[in-house]
């Protein structure tokens, strides 16, 4: 198994440095001004591999109703979310599948009483949160998914009809949203950190 991962990395390799190369001119691809208002404000929750949005329950009450006091909306890879208990377990093969686009795609709402530390705030007018709810709405199939609850794996999983892959990741699904709703200027985002 070691040596069919070994096989896959090396004939990936190439494939793997261009990648990295364009992520780290990512930021420079933006268009128009950047629109930023200031009513509201939303969070976008980040680690070193992955984004989420952060919403105060009451912004997305028709979506997620809910009595905590925020929902963190996420999408990504349905074999990472649902068989990893944490990032250290990633696989080489589970990278690749997911690079690649190789598995299905899931949406997971966590409902929060707190704002976890390290987040991004970000300031928005209504109307943009109209349209960054409309995107996640959007990326449902609608079904759930059961599952039970781990340390690690925790909120509602569901169905998603969009392709998880290296263009299309979980990192620009935040950005798209904050793109088309105008709070950014980015047109592709495929790193947390960027975001």
């Amino acid at each position: 198994m070691k040596l069919i991962n070994l096989l896959m990395l090396l004939v990936s390799l190439p494939i793997l440095i261009l990648y990295a190369f364009i992520c780290l001119l990512s930021p420079v691809l933006r268009i128009g001004g950047r629109k930023e208002g200031c009513e509201e404000e939303i969070f976008i929750v980040r680690d070193w591999i992955h984004s989420d949005y952060l919403f105060k329950s009451e912004q997305v009450k028709d979506l997620f109703p809910t009595k905590m006091n925020f929902v963190k909306v996420g999408w990504g890879d349905r074999k990472i979310f649902l068989e990893l208990q944490s990032w250290s377990q990633l696989s080489i093969q589970d990278f690749l599948s997911a690079f690649f686009g190789m598995n299905d795609s899931v949406l997971r709402v966590e409902y929060m009483d707190e704002v976890p530390k390290g987040v991004k705030k970000l300031k928005v007018y209504r109307w943009q949160i109209d349209i960054i709810k409309e995107h996640i709405n959007n990326s449902f199939s609608g079904s759930p998914i059961k599952k039970e609850p781990t340390y690690y794996q925790k909120g509602e999983y569901f169905n998603s009809s969009l392709n998880y892959n290296c263009i299309t990741n979980c990192n620009n699904w935040v950005n798209r949203g904050l793109f088309i709703s105008r709070v950014t200027n980015r047109i592709w985002s495929p790193l947390s950190f960027f975001i």
